[in-house]
């Protein structure tokens, strides 16, 4: 895989959004050039660390920060 990112990165812009008893987080990627390899990773990466890391540092009180995270 080429992780070669300089000049490609984007950034993520997160949204909120609350309801009665609940709220849902809304993440996109603004300003990649292409969805090229990297772009990928960072995907995976943001993933895993939202869906994995955070909901077990919510749960139990640990999670899995960069760079305890596994190598994607």
């Amino acid at each position: 895989m080429n992780l070669n990112h300089r000049g490609k990165c984007g950034h993520r812009v997160p949204r909120a959004e609350v309801k009665k008893r609940d709220a849902v987080l809304h993440f996109n990627h603004q300003g990649w050039s292409e969805a090229d390899d990297f772009f990928q990773h960072c995907n995976c990466k943001w993933g895993f660390f939202l869906a994995v890391s955070l909901k077990s540092y919510l749960e139990k009180g640990v999670g899995q920060p960069h760079p305890q995270d596994p190598n994607i």
